[in-house]
């Protein structure tokens, strides 16, 4: 006896059944293969950043930088606010008359005594002065007239 397929292989119904096993199988098996090329091309999610060498040296460098321009901007400003005058100022005081050209620093030459300490520091001591203050908010202009120290001794 020979033995008879219950269904016929080669119906179209059969040929189309066969056709969507394997499409499915081989989208099934390429999905999985995305998936693994995904897992070994994927960083970790805790990865670190890591710097080169080169990189190490540039954010030392650029760290160092900062770090020396504000100790110096720091020490700049400290230094001159706290710096008290080299000199004691008389009491007794004089007027100066700017003439045309003039300027602080000849007021300061003026005073007696002047040559034994800083310039700088007997002009910041002529501006500080409550009745200069309004007269040289623009400068010392010619013909405006100012108060000075008759003499200033060295400390």
């Amino acid at each position: 006896m020979s033995e008879t397929p219950l269904h016929d292989t080669n119906t179209p119904e059969n040929k189309t059944d066969d056709f969507a096993e394997i499409f499915e199988m081989q989208a099934a098996d390429r999905a999985r293969q995305l998936l693994l090329e995904q897992e070994n091309t994927a960083e970790p999610a805790n990865s670190k950043l890591r710097l080169t060498r080169r990189g190490k040296a540039v954010l030392g460098i650029a760290a160092g930088a900062a770090v020396t321009a504000g100790l110096l901007t720091a020490g700049i400003s400290t230094a001159s606010a706290s710096a008290e005058p080299s000199f004691t100022p008389s009491v007794e005081q004089t007027t100066y008359t700017a003439p045309s050209g003039g300027s602080l620093w000849d007021a300061a030459e003026q005073i007696e005594g002047s040559e034994k300490v800083d310039t700088r520091d007997l002009i910041e001591s002529i501006k500080k002065d409550p009745t200069n203050i309004p007269i040289l908010e623009d400068g010392l202009q010619a013909g405006e007239s100012i108060n000075i120290p008759v003499h200033v001794e060295p400390k």
